[in-house]
């Protein structure tokens, strides 16, 4: 996700023809660059499986959470209730749909609690066998190595 300013900085880029865009990582177009290509429709059928995408999708996913709102852990559940629908209301509204255009560019977009929930999930917790073939890639292409110095949670 780029900010308009990023934006406009890589669509002159573009127009100039001082860089090309190949593809973009998020998984549909986006509406300002429309000709180049998302990730996974390049991938296609092609797409890895297995502990190969799981490796990718704790490289790169991290950035498809982005900015995300939390209660503490512990909050009643009237209270997340009340918190979601209200997020759910802005998230609808009008005005708050062109502020954040305007803060964060075209490609932004809301999640639900669950959504975002299983998304950081997905892309926090990897395998004994998905952090092991990260560090053999790292390794293979010079990268800095090493293990995390917190355990992570499952």
């Amino acid at each position: 996700m780029f900010g308009t300013s990023n934006e406009r900085i890589i669509q002159g880029l573009v127009k100039d023809g001082v860089v090309d865009m190949l593809v973009q990582q998020d998984d549909d177009r986006r509406p300002d660059f429309r000709d180049v290509p998302s990730f996974v429709e390049i991938l296609g059928p092609k797409r890895p499986s297995g502990v190969s995408w799981q490796a990718y999708r704790a490289w790169a996913g991290p950035s498809d959470v982005d900015k995300f709102l939390v209660a503490p852990e512990g909050t009643p559940d009237d209270i997340v209730r009340v918190l979601r629908e209200a997020f759910q209301k802005m998230s609808k509204d009008l005005d708050f749909k062109d502020q954040a255009t305007k803060f964060f560019g075209t490609a932004w977009h809301t999640r639900s609690g669950e959504e975002t929930t299983a998304l950081i999930r997905e892309v926090t917790t990897i395998s004994p066998e998905t952090e092991e073939f990260i560090e053999k890639i790292k390794k293979k292409y010079g990268l800095p190595v090493g293990k995390p110095t917190k355990k992570r949670k499952t």
